[in-house]
């Protein structure tokens, strides 16, 4: 990897003979999360394929590392590195909470987590293809990324549908003294979590169908088609019985209970897989 200069060195002095002439730095930030992953990567999937007997002192230390590296990006930069930065780290969080042969049944916290980082990724990758000057270098990886995570999110949702659809917050295991806090998960992160999940299943046709136009490679949309159908449909209906008008009076056979005073109303909605071969 390149040197960096010395800090106290200026910046048109340290360059003056280098083909670039802004600082290396910025790029090679990114360096630090790909080591992260990788090094994570290496231990949940190829280490061994025995369940470790404390996944989580493993899986929150790595997303701490994670967030630490985040926190520690350069401050002065182009305005795209700052997306790029939050881009990594999502994805990084997302192969990190994934289940893996260290990890093979995650506990609920980290399938809410899961599922609201997954959510966030396409989101944000969503506005890329809308905004592309917001994001000049985006490249066939990074759709095949979103493919990934896609397949993750239908995955997790498939097989906790109730769970995740509802507004509670899930409390993280015990773990031992000195493992680093998990990652937080806000109690507005499980409002309206129906029209997210429609949405963010919405986005990422959005951007494999851009992928198909620009590329000309329609492959991971069908796939996508095929694998989301079920769960697509699901939720549809699911969205569409709580529209649904009340039944009329003369059906009504239970007496009317009032509402608790600290509320008890639904909030009101406005309408890949990473698997064992690895996520590149």
């Amino acid at each position: 990897m390149p040197r960096l200069p010395p800090s106290h060195v200026q910046p048109s002095v340290a360059h003056q003979n280098h083909v670039f002439l802004r600082s290396l730095e910025p790029a090679l930030h990114l360096f630090k999360i790909r080591q992260i992953l990788s090094a994570g990567y290496q231990e949940m999937y190829y280490s061994g394929h025995r369940p470790s007997p404390q996944p989580l002192v493993l899986t929150w230390t790595l997303c701490a590392n994670a967030r630490d590296w985040f926190d520690k990006s350069p401050k002065h930069t182009p305005h795209y590195f700052t997306l790029l930065y939050r881009l990594e780290l999502l994805y990084t969080t997302i192969v990190l909470l994934s289940p893996s042969h260290r990890d093979p049944a995650i506990c609920d916290y980290s399938k809410a987590l899961l599922f609201d980082r997954c959510v966030d990724y396409v989101s944000q990758m969503h506005q890329v293809i809308e905004n592309p000057s917001a994001f000049p270098f985006l490249s066939y990886v990074d759709i095949q990324r979103v493919h990934q995570v896609g397949r993750r999110f239908v995955e997790v949702l498939t097989q906790n549908y109730d769970r995740l659809l509802s507004s509670s917050v899930p409390t993280p295991p015990p773990v031992p003294c000195g493992t680093p806090d998990p990652p937080y998960l806000a109690p507005e992160d499980r409002v309206n979590c129906l029209p997210r999940a429609i949405t963010c299943l919405t986005c990422i046709r959005d951007i494999l169908q851009y992928c198909g136009r620009r590329w000309n490679m329609p492959g991971l949309l069908e796939e996508f088609e095929r694998k989301s159908s079920e769960v697509r449909q699901r939720l549809m209906q699911t969205s569409a019985a709580y529209r649904a008008p009340p039944p009329p009076a003369s059906y009504v056979t239970a007496p009317i209970v009032p509402l608790p005073a600290n509320g008890g109303s639904y909030p009101s909605f406005d309408p890949g897989y990473i698997g064992s071969s690895g996520p590149y």
